[in-house]
């Protein structure tokens, strides 16, 4: 398996140029649509959807700002409404133009490049991690990134997927497990699905790890993959536990929350925590588990506030 797209040596000079161009175009393209993504995502939601505006407090001696007429803020919604269509008719034009650029191979194969440069960490800790050989990270990779590409192709931007298309992504999905069942062997698969199972670790990890860059004790990498497996699995077993206790009282609506229900929560939460801390005690140092401590016991603040309020309510309203 290339690790890198490997270009033809003899091609004439207008094939160079053509492929420059395709490259060029590429970056181009991707960055104008994130712009719009961005400038779309920056939009207040008062401007897609303008609530009535309250009337005015009038006051002795205060001048009061005059309401303005209903036609100015029917066109101002207008001009909203026209920009909004304006760039998502540009996005979705943009993808249109992406799909046609990637007719061309030479296009194709440096769209492929450059979501193996994005994945570039993920294909590491396939290797650190899982076990993984360079070249079955290398697969794995590629398809992640012919997977993303051919959701690009299938489903229209802004629009859910058809049937078909649905159908189509179902089946490829099939077939990428089956391809990675056969390339990994059962318990190097396993061992990839619990590595994606626990990224919102990893990333919780991730974070603690920079907090502790600037201190005395940084955390190393193998400390790091050392709490990501440890907090997962005491995470997954608390998530059974609850589960069985949710079946045990009945519990069928679990929007509604009973301060009984909380408390139990957050019980297990504190064991599993404990048993964090005793799992990983070797592998840290003393100053290093004692800010792990305190990152757990962060995360429970807010449960531990809502018990609190839902407590003192129900003692207000018998009182």
């Amino acid at each position: 398996m290339r690790r890198s797209s490997v270009l033809l040596v003899f091609v004439s000079m207008a094939c160079a140029l053509s492929a420059g161009w395709a490259w060029q175009q590429l970056r181009v393209e991707r960055r104008h649509v994130a712009e719009l993504e961005l400038r779309l995502a920056a939009r207040p939601a008062t401007q897609l959807q303008r609530p009535h505006a309250p009337e005015p407090v009038v006051t002795h001696n205060v001048p009061v700002a005059p309401t303005p007429p209903a036609v100015a803020v029917a066109v101002e919604a207008d001009e909203d409404a026209a920009r909004e269509k304006e760039m998502r008719d540009h996005l979705r034009a943009s993808q249109q133009h992406q799909r046609e650029m990637m007719r061309d191979p030479a296009y194709r194969q440096s769209v492929l490049e450059e979501g193996r440069r994005q994945f570039a960490r993920t294909r590491a800790d396939a290797i650190r991690v899982v076990g993984m050989t360079a070249e079955q990270a290398d697969r794995v990779i590629d398809l992640w990134v012919e997977r993303n590409l051919r959701y690009s192709e299938l489903v229209e931007w802004g629009k859910s997927p058809s049937e078909a298309a649905r159908a189509e992504m179902q089946r490829a999905a099939d077939a990428e497990q089956a391809a990675l069942r056969e390339l990994l062997g059962s318990e190097k698969y396993e061992r990839w699905n619990t590595y994606l199972a626990s990224s919102g670790e990893r990333a919780e990890m991730d974070e603690f790890r920079l907090q502790l860059s600037a201190t005395a004790e940084p955390l190393n990498q193998q400390q790091v993959d050392v709490l990501v497996e440890a907090i997962y699995s005491e995470r997954l077993r608390r998530s059974r536990e609850y589960e069985e206790y949710a079946k045990s009282a009945g519990i069928t609506n679990r929007n509604v929350v009973s301060a009984q229900d909380r408390q139990r929560w957050l019980d297990l939460e504190l064991e599993a925590n404990q048993r964090i801390h005793d799992s990983v005690a070797s592998t840290l140092s003393q100053a290093q588990l004692t800010n792990l401590d305190e990152s757990l016991a962060a995360r429970l603040a807010p449960v531990e506030a809502e018990l609190r309020m839902q407590r003192e309510s129900k003692f207000a309203k018998s009182n």
